[in-house]
């Protein structure tokens, strides 16, 4: 199922790329201009760096099978979740292409790279040391205590109700990923939620710790309603991801086939 070590070597790379974003934006930074949107580079190096070391090390670990109808509808509900938050901005803000396309860009890097190293790569290398509820547990607090990086540009307190939402939404797309078998499930929910969240916050100034990614936060200081409002936003994620897993088999990762039950 693959090395943790292995797995170690991808992550502090990925970690390497991540807290780059100091002195990579200091001489690379791109802003739109008036909408002031960067392209988060530390992120796009992340992505680099972790598909060169999928192609080379893990290439026959991680699934990217075509979609299925089940697979469709399985995702659905969640989907139709995240989709809110895109209809809601397209319906009450205009942005310039240069904003969409660089935000759409940067969130596309988060997903892909967030799912295959936590997803794709992780799952696969604890499911040899754990049950699957160890995975799952595991799974969801690395992927979550990961978002403690945004400390390197916000407060600690913002950085942290960030790190437990997606916590809560961690363990939801480890489910999706092990329900479906696929990364595409996943990376498609990820992309949609942080994008949509994240214009969004842009229209409203709702505050994007909310979002799962791990490349962007917000700068506010967090106050008791929006560590609720995180919750909140992210319970329901969790509470279809507690409700799919139990057709996933405990001690294997193999998914329990549908029934009419």
């Amino acid at each position: 199922m693959g090395n943790f070590s292995d797995f170690l070597k991808v992550y502090m790379l990925y970690i390497l790329a991540i807290i780059a974003i100091p002195v990579v934006d200091s001489f690379v930074g791109f802003d739109t201009g008036d909408e002031g949107v960067l392209v988060a580079w530390n992120v796009i190096f992340a992505s680099i760096a972790v598909f060169i070391a999928v192609c080379l090390k893990f290439r026959n670990l991680i699934g990217f099978p075509d979609f299925s109808l089940s697979q469709i509808l399985l995702i659905l509900p969640p989907l139709m979740y995240a989709s809110f938050f895109l209809i809601y901005d397209t319906s009450t803000q205009s942005h310039g292409w240069r904003f969409l396309a660089i935000t759409t860009a940067n969130f596309l890097a988060v997903a892909l790279v967030e799912e295959l190293l936590f997803r794709g790569i992780l799952l696969n290398v604890l499911s040899s040391y754990f049950s699957l509820r160890g995975v799952l547990v595991m799974g969801s607090t690395i992927f979550g205590m990961t978002h403690l990086l945004n400390t390197l540009h916000s407060e600690f307190s913002n950085a942290a109700v960030q790190s437990f939402a997606a916590i809560l939404t961690g363990f939801f797309l480890c489910v999706i990923y092990l329900r479906t078998g696929s990364l595409w499930p996943p990376i498609l929910l990820h992309f949609v939620w942080d994008l949509g969240l994240n214009l969004m916050n842009s229209t409203t100034g709702v505050s994007d710790d909310f979002s799962m990614s791990s490349g962007i936060a917000s700068e506010a200081s967090p106050t008791i309603f929006v560590l609720l409002g995180a919750t909140a936003l992210v319970f329901p994620n969790f509470l279809y991801g507690l409700w799919l897993s139990r057709k996933v088999q405990l001690l294997s990762l193999e998914v329990v086939p549908e029934t009419g039950r």
